[in-house]
């Protein structure tokens, strides 16, 4: 504009004219404009980007302007004639970590569209933007011809929020107060899932139990945002610290699956709160801490009770496991006799396990820990032990 004003604005209006007819071809439209800038919504996710692509290699062809464009999906809000909302003001930072003439887009939109446009991805990494409390990560579209990176775009490390932050991030979600969880649920089946997480993490800092089991169900069905996972495990974890063992249990195979990200630690506290009253938690629980090369002693000592009470209770895994464990540290006693338990209650591999320890001891060894296996396999038989005991 500096060196020729009259030249760049014919440019400008040669670019809008592309773009124009463009978005009536895939179902956009404009709902703002700033001058050099344009805001548009689509019916989809695959038409933005369907559309970017196309626009970004009509203007690179023809001898006009170079565009940014960023993409991000979710829910607005109608202001007369214009959107609002931090679906449109994410959109605007994700375009300015765009190549000059290249198109970057959310994870949001990246989990809608891969896969269902001609298009290759690469990440840039999780960017921190201004008045977004959550980091996001971009990805950017690869191979489009003729345009140059942007020096700008690099990822930039996230503030860390504490967990009092983040929480009152949720308690202060203007449009989340005082929604029902009636209405968090017509969102979740129009698919607008970010605004009915949002309700209902906004309703959990009040102590509500079903918006604890209805965001429970949106993530094992794998329907949180990306952008709101952490948060969501933030809140959940802060205010389900000492909730019956039955949702203790559920929050924990969540967290273990990893559907939202990476809390295995997390998911571990879950299952020793719960193996405080629930037998096959605390089996669970001990076959976690076993199968962990970081466990502590006191840990290992704790898990070892929990699954002897297991095996002695007939479940055959915790019988492997403490044979197992046992003879990797060299207690050839206490492994021969959980193999022999296991193998009198069936369990195949316990009878090929004996056989490879009985060559590694002697025979009086064998003869002794025979008679204690025995002993101890009667016991289990014939004994009552169903109740559980912490």
């Amino acid at each position: 504009m500096g060196s020729d004003e009259i030249g760049t604005l014919q440019k400008l209006e040669r670019c809008r004219d592309i773009i124009d007819s463009m978005l009536i071809e895939h179902e956009g439209r404009i709902f703002n404009t700033g001058g050099d800038s344009v805001l548009a919504e689509f019916a989809s996710p695959t038409q933005a980007v369907k559309f970017a692509k196309s626009m970004q290699e009509r203007m690179i062809s023809g001898s006009h302007l170079r565009w940014r464009i960023g993409i991000h999906s979710g829910e607005v809000f109608i202001y007369g004639t214009n959107l609002l909302g931090d679906t449109v003001n994410i959109a605007a930072r994700i375009e300015s970590c765009a190549d000059y003439g290249g198109i970057c887009i959310s994870d949001a939109t990246y989990g809608l569209v891969n896969g269902k446009v001609n298009c290759e991805f690469k990440s840039r990494g999780k960017q921190q933007f201004k008045n977004i409390t959550r980091p996001i990560e971009i990805w950017a579209v690869d191979g489009i011809q003729g345009s140059e990176l942007n020096p700008n775009s690099n990822p930039i490390s996230a503030p860390k929020y504490s967990r009092e932050q983040l929480i009152k991030s949720v308690m202060n979600d203007t449009p989340a107060q005082n929604k029902t969880v009636q209405e968090a649920q017509h969102y979740k089946r129009d698919r607008r899932y970010n605004p009915a997480v949002r309700i209902l993490l906004w309703r959990i800092t009040k102590k509500c139990q079903s918006s604890i089991d209805e965001i429970i169900d949106m993530a094992e069905k794998n329907l949180v945002p990306q952008e709101l996972r952490d948060l969501t495990v933030v809140v959940l974890t802060e205010y389900t610290k000492n909730c019956p063992s039955e949702r203790a249990i559920k929050i924990a195979k969540l967290l273990e699956s990893g559907n939202m990200g990476d809390y295995r630690g997390v998911a571990l506290k879950y299952w020793h709160h719960a193996s405080k009253t629930n037998p096959d938690a605390a089996e669970h629980y001990g076959l976690m801490i076993l199968g962990d090369d970081h466990s502590s002693e006191s840990e290992l000592t704790e898990a070892i009770d929990l699954l002897t009470h297991s095996a002695e209770s007939k479940k055959t895994k915790s019988m492997m496991t403490l044979a197992e464990h046992h003879e990797r540290r060299g207690n050839l006693k206490d492994a021969f006799i959980w193999y022999w338990v296991a193998r009198d209650f069936k369990v195949i591999e316990a009878q090929i396990c004996l056989e490879r320890l009985s060559r590694t001891i002697s025979k009086s060894d064998f003869q002794r820990f025979k008679l204690e296996g025995e002993a101890k396999s009667d016991w289990i038989k014939f004994h009552n032990t169903d109740k559980f005991y912490s």
